[in-house]
Order: C-alpha cells, then sequence, then structure tokens
C-alpha cells in the first residue's frame, strides 16, 4: 500500500513539474519574442535599431537561463545563446541586414522552443 502512495505522489509531482516547465517556458518565451518583435518593427520602420529591445531580450534570457536548462534541451539554449550573441554582433557593427536575418532566425528558435517544448506524457514517463 505504501508503494502505491509513493508511486502516486511521485507521479503527481512528474505532472505538476510539467506544467510549471509550460507555463515557465511559454512566459520566458512569450516574453522574449514580444522584445524581439519590438526590435523588428523598429528596424523595419526607421531602418535603425537602438539595441535597447534586444539587450531586454538577452538579460530576460540570462536570467531565466539556469532555470530553462531544466527543460529545454541544451543544444537548444546554446542555438538561441549564439543566435543572440550574433544579432549584438551584427547590431554594433551595424550590418543590418545580416542582424535583420538573425533576428528572424532568432525569433524562429524561440518560437520553435515555444511551440514544441510541451510536456507529453511520453516526455514526462
Amino acid at each position: 500500500m505504501g508503494r502505491i502512495a509513493v508511486a502516486a505522489v511521485c507521479i503527481v509531482l512528474i505532472v505538476a513539474g510539467g506544467i510549471v516547465s509550460l507555463r515557465c517556458t511559454n512566459a520566458v518565451c512569450g516574453d522574449i519574442l514580444a522584445q524581439i518583435d519590438a526590435s523588428l518593427w523598429q528596424l523595419t520602420e526607421t531602418g535603425h535599431d537602438d539595441g535597447r529591445a534586444l539587450t531586454a531580450a538577452y538579460d530576460t534570457w540570462t536570467d531565466f537561463h539556469t532555470w530553462l536548462c531544466a527543460f529545454i534541451e541544451h543544444d537548444q539554449v546554446d542555438q538561441v545563446t549564439a543566435s543572440f550573441q550574433r544579432a549584438m554582433a551584427f547590431l554594433s557593427y551595424e550590418t543590418h541586414d545580416e542582424y535583420l536575418a538573425e533576428l528572424l532566425q532568432l525569433k524562429a528558435l524561440m518560437q520553435m522552443i515555444q511551440a514544441f517544448d510541451r510536456p507529453t506524457l511520453r516526455n514526462i514517463l
């Protein structure tokens, strides 16, 4: 009887962890995507980006980096981090075409994490 109770508690904790993962990933990715969209809007409307939105997005990413490593594959975390670094380098060199392309790549990576990193029964078990 005790084993069944322990197993039931473990299953509940695993499901709760999946829900926390989903909510955290959605919230962080949503914030970062909004900031990337602000950079894209500024770049396409004015032809220049002051980098504040991208810096805010990167700060959000680094603030939650350790937390997200528990829920996202490390290869994806490394890809996003490298994409942020490339985008900031292109911005500092004022190579707007490459910067725009890297922002779009970064947006696609964040959307992929948000859309595909869903806890499923298969992933949980």
